[in-house]
């Protein structure tokens, strides 16, 4: 919709009626935007209409009798007003305008010293620069609603990292509630221990400027230490000057502790790689003495025939019986590895006698 079609209703606040027809008259002139003019000549009637907010701009005078603008200013940032207000006053009061505009005010007039021209740019610009602000508070209200849903740990601080915002989810990871962070200092939750590697990556965000990713490790038990994954970004203003920085914080403890338990799986796995290749040596070797003494007994036996009696028949056919046994122990000890690699080796204690066990050791 163009100014041309539009039709903006203002509120004049004024206790003369002068005022009133001078307003009037000038609004009448205006070349681009055609207005409503409704006016009231009290106090107690301009909070009634701003507290109904049917106007889309209130015309304020500084003199209301017993009361003055500033009270009515005030009033209406009391209730909510999402109007802008521009305050009228009378000659050689320009030292309140600062007063006005700290109270609400979109702007601050002079009567007697506006032109009709003057008086539309003023009431397009307070309207403008309201809706302005109205969708940059709605903005900021979604955005903190968001942040206030998310799991992670959200907070932004200024360079001398003096939190200026959290959301819940930080305040609630640290044990604190959110209105009592802001404006205290992040290194009163980092680890002392940690907070050298902290500077570090805090300098890169201002002094050079970079995002950066690290992780922390918080204090605790080996057991129970908590680990976050920070990610802060630096935040800029306006002339490009990096001002605040903003991190986001994620508890990545599961995943440290499965890091953990793989790399412990794996220094095991290896453990028992080397282990058992040492076995399969040492069992090549073992298994070759039995078995060159069953390969040698038969052959002599072979080629002994009937010529060797029988207690010494008996003796050699002994000695492969032995060497059977001891390739079923061999065999015995490769399929224990095995249960043991599989985690499936039970551990079943039983008494020995310890000085027959060494010699038996001794002998074989």
């Amino acid at each position: 919709m163009s100014h041309f079609d539009a039709i903006y209703k203002v509120l004049l606040v004024d206790d003369d009626e002068d005022d009133y027809l001078i307003t009037r008259e000038a609004l009448a002139e205006a070349t681009y935007t055609r207005f409503g003019l409704d006016w009231v000549n009290s106090f107690a009637a301009g909070q009634e209409q701003i507290k109904a907010g049917n106007h889309d701009i209130y015309l304020i005078d500084l003199h209301l009798g017993r009361h003055d603008g500033f009270e009515l200013l005030q009033y209406a940032a009391e209730i909510g007003c999402q109007k802008p207000l521009i305050l009228l006053t009378g000659q050689g009061e320009r030292e309140f305008d600062l007063k006005a505009l700290s109270l609400g005010a979109m702007d601050f007039l002079v009567k007697g010293q506006f032109s009709a021209a003057l008086l539309e740019r003023s009431i397009i610009y307070a309207i403008r620069h309201r809706q302005v602000l109205n969708e940059l508070q709605t903005s900021e209200a979604q955005y903190r609603g968001v942040l206030e849903n998310q799991a992670e740990l959200v907070c932004r601080f200024d360079r001398d990292l003096v939190l200026t915002f959290v959301n819940g989810a930080f305040a609630r990871y640290f044990g604190w509630p959110t209105a009592q962070l802001p404006g205290r200092s992040l290194t009163s939750l980092i680890p002392e221990e940690q907070f050298d590697q902290f500077a570090i990556h805090l300098n890169q965000v201002f002094a050079r400027q970079m995002p950066v990713t690290f992780e922390l490790a918080l204090p605790g038990t080996s057991t129970s230490r908590k680990w976050q994954q920070w990610t802060i970004q630096p935040l800029r203003d306006q002339s490009q000057q990096v001002h605040e920085a903003q991190g986001v914080a994620v508890d990545i403890s599961e995943r440290k502790s499965a890091e953990i338990a793989l790399r412990n799986a794996l220094i095991r796995e290896k453990e028992l790689g080397e282990l058992k290749s040492r076995f399969v040596s040492m069992t090549s070797h073992e298994f070759r003495t039995p078995l060159t003494t069953i390969m040698s007994t038969a052959s002599f036996l072979e080629m002994a025939d009937d010529k060797i009696s029988t207690d010494k028949r008996l003796t050699r056919l002994s000695k492969i019986r032995q060497a059977a046994r001891d390739i079923a122990e061999l065999l015995d000890e490769v399929l224990v590895f095995g249960k043991a690699e599989a985690n499936r080796l039970e551990f079943v204690p039983e008494a020995i006698n310890l000085v027959s066990f060494i010699t038996e050791i001794v002998e074989d």
